[in-house]
């Protein structure tokens, strides 16, 4: 039996999923150097990608996947955990596919 009341109405007790949400934000861009912590209106870019994702406040955890330690203290900063990218995920020629699965490892 499911219920839409709540995560435990009397009826049933189910578990909630743990839905991770991930940002891949390398430090190095060979376009535009440190974009993620570009500023507009005085907030980031990663800044305003954290900030709405907060709000929808949907995700059981939130992750920003980096190379950076200036990236990983405005992660910290907005209450992101950090995940380490490998060198390999981090090159410019990865794919956003290999952040990931660096990230599941």
């Amino acid at each position: 039996m499911f219920c839409n009341v709540s995560e435990s109405c009397g009826c049933v007790t189910y578990k909630k999923p743990h839905i991770a949400c991930l940002i891949l934000a390398r430090g190095g861009s060979k376009g535009i150097p440190k974009k993620n912590l570009a500023k507009i209106n005085g907030t980031t870019l990663l800044g305003r990608s954290l900030l709405a994702i907060n709000e929808f406040s949907r995700f059981s955890s939130v992750w920003v996947s980096t190379d950076s330690i200036d990236i990983a203290k405005e992660a910290k900063r907005l209450s992101a955990q950090v995940h380490w990218r490998s060198r390999e995920s981090a090159i410019d020629s990865a794919s956003s596919i290999t952040g990931v699965q660096d990230f599941s490892s």
